[in-house]
């Protein structure tokens, strides 16, 4: 599947659009939000950079939007903070 136009977007409307790659089946894509070469290996791990010169995700919970070219929310991911376990959090 070429992700060419998908974005990628937060709840603050940050957005990353997608270059022309092509996503085989069973195989992953990681998106890294600092600066770096792209990795486009067919045939092995495909790793992007969004070079967003800031953190994108907050650490506090937020929500990731995948959209098709033609706007469609395709899906969705509500990330929640992670609670420290007992006697590791802050005082």
């Amino acid at each position: 599947m070429d992700l060419a136009g998908y974005r990628l977007s937060d709840r603050a409307g940050r957005t990353y659009v997608f270059p022309s790659v092509v996503l085989r089946p069973g195989y992953a894509l990681t998106l890294l939000g600092g600066p770096g070469r792209d990795q486009r290996d067919p045939g092995g791990p495909i790793r992007l950079y969004w070079d967003a010169g800031r953190p994108v995700w907050n650490n506090r919970g937020d929500t990731a939007f995948l959209h098709a070219p033609d706007g469609r929310l395709i899906d969705r991911f509500d990330a929640r903070p992670r609670r420290a376990p007992p006697g590791r959090g802050r005082p």
